[in-house]
């Protein structure tokens, strides 16, 4: 099941960051149901889903990814003769690449380095902290607001018990990881300081309601960001966020988001106004709707040249020799 279906009846982060970017998206994708197969998926987020399972849960990249057998046919059949799978002799390249691959989606070279090298990253790192035993992984936690199922699905969890602490990590594919000279920082932790343009305290924020619904007895929180660069030298990085900040962007951000999706999806709201540039500016282009065709030209205006002329009052003082 693809995202859309898994989460149909449920509120999610990801749709409370589409809603708070572009009201309109969110109403043509999960109100109207807008066909967006014919978007050209985004090659940032395939690595992302890709490094996600391949990391965090194995068992599924398995099922859904596999790296590319190189080399000539005769490699192919001794791949397939090593494996027990029986051939009858007679196929060709791409037969022989259906029996192996199957289904699966077969990554590219540089997809795959990307992929080994951040996972030899990570395991290198103390910090992340990849112990299997102690985490869990890709843990979905779901729970009732006002009428409104919400779920989220933490990319690491633990809980302890005795203690009363929770701890919810999510890692982070970026290629803003390189040094920003002017904040003495990479540039993926001044975003996310500052201007945070993915909304990712928005989504723990989430995660952090729906520890408490699930856990009532939970007395501290912790949140942890696991960033990864996506080029070479995929450097890492582990950034601790504020958990009582988190905590007031429920009642100042989501709870208001919450009540205009559920207007929304209502019918009590006019559908917003929202121009095909906008929707550039969202990343979301192909859909359906009205405001994604463009009837005219863009145009650049050229800026009028301003010259400052003194008034006569200041004739005096004006210095002419400076023309």
């Amino acid at each position: 099941m693809d995202y859309k279906e898994r989460n149909e009846w449920f509120i999610t982060a990801s749709k409370l960051k589409l809603f708070l970017d572009s009201p309109l998206l969110y109403k043509a994708i999960y109100v109207d149901w807008v066909d967006t197969s014919m978007i050209k998926h985004s090659q940032a987020l395939e690595l992302w889903d890709m490094v996600d399972k391949y990391v965090l849960t194995p068992e599924v990249f398995k099922r859904e990814y596999c790296f590319a057998i190189w080399g000539l046919k005769a490699d192919l059949v001794k791949y397939c003769e090593d494996r027990w799978i029986e051939l009858t002799g007679k196929e060709k390249v791409e037969d022989l690449k259906a029996v192996i691959y199957w289904d699966k989606k077969v990554l590219t070279q540089a997809q795959e380095d990307a992929v080994l090298w951040i996972a030899a990253e990570l395991s290198s790192q103390p910090l992340f902290e990849w112990w299997w035993n102690y985490y869990e992984a890709q843990k979905e936690l779901t729970a009732d607001y006002n009428w409104m199922k919400l779920k989220g699905t933490l990319d690491r969890f633990h809980y302890d018990k005795e203690k009363k602490e929770a701890i919810i990590r999510d890692l982070k594919t970026t290629s803003q990881m390189y040094y920003n000279a002017y904040n003495d920082n990479t540039q993926f932790y001044v975003d996310l300081s500052q201007r945070d343009p993915f909304h990712y305290k928005l989504q723990m924020a989430m995660y952090i309601w729906l520890v408490k619904q699930n856990y009532p007895e939970v007395e501290n929180i912790r949140v942890i960001i696991d960033a990864v660069w996506t080029s070479d030298p995929y450097f890492y990085q582990w950034i601790a966020m504020d958990t009582k900040e988190l905590e007031l962007l429920w009642d100042t951000l989501i709870v208001p988001l919450l009540a205009n999706i559920k207007w929304l999806e209502a019918g009590l709201i006019p559908q917003p106004d929202l121009n095909r540039n906008k929707l550039c500016g969202n990343r979301y282009y192909k859909l359906g709707t009205e405001d994604c065709i463009q009837y005219t030209f863009d145009y650049i205006w050229p800026k009028e040249e301003v010259i400052d002329i003194p008034r006569p009052d200041e004739a005096d003082e004006f210095d002419w020799d400076s023309i």
